[in-house]
Parts: C-alpha cells; sequence; structure tokens
C-alpha cells in the first residue's frame, strides 16, 4: 500500500515517527518518500530499518521503478540513512520550508 505509516517502538508501544510515499508513481515511475522521527528516536537504527522497509515495500509495486527523497543539506544523520540503503545523490533542490536541499534516488 502506498501511503503514510506510523512508526512504534516494538517493545514499548510508543510512536516514534511517520514515513510514507508523498504521491502515487508519476509518469516515470517515481515515489518520493519521506520520513521523521521524534529526537527521543533519533540515532537508534529506527530510520534505517523503517525506510529499508519502506524501499522494499514500494519496490514491489510494479509501476514503481525509482524512489526520491530530499533531505536538508544539514542533515547528515538523514542523508547516512539512505546511503546505507543504496540511495545515490541526484542533485540539489530548495524549499520555502527546508531550504537548501539534496535529491537522492534508488533505482529497483
Amino acid at each position: 500500500m502506498l501511503g503514510s505509516f506510523v512508526l512504534v517502538q516494538a517493545a514499548t508501544g510508543l510512536v516514534v515517527g511517520m514515513m510514507g510515499s508523498k504521491d502515487p508513481p508519476n509518469g516515470a515511475g517515481e515515489v518520493e518518500i519521506g520520513y521523521g522521527l521524534i529526537p527521543a528516536a533519533w540515532g537508534q537504527g529506527y530510520a534505517t530499518e523503517a525506510v529499508a522497509e519502506l524501499v522494499r515495500h514500494l519496490h514491489t509495486w510494479p509501476d514503481v521503478r525509482t524512489l526520491t527523497a530530499e533531505t536538508s543539506v544539514t542533515n547528515l544523520a538523514s542523508e547516512r540513512v539512505l546511503q546505507k540503503l543504496g540511495f545515490r545523490r541526484t542533485g540539489s533542490s530548495w524549499s520555502e520550508e527546508d531550504g537548501d536541499l539534496h535529491t537522492w534516488a534508488h533505482q529497483r
């Protein structure tokens, strides 16, 4: 299923974040993903584990060929998550909300 997912810590049942796809695949088979965790959950491997499952899940959809993501240029932890999962940096962009961004892609 495309959409949003709540990240729940298995041991406690506490919600630690959200992740998901932002829109259905475009005509080129691209889907942008996003994720965020509460600060108390940072640095514990939750993002890597959860995003890895999201990548596996989305790549099972036949019309999804490429996953994309954006990270703030100052969010090195999020960049490391994407790099560990095989995303490659494809360029830069900018948003009013987040400022300068790095763009990423993961091919099936």
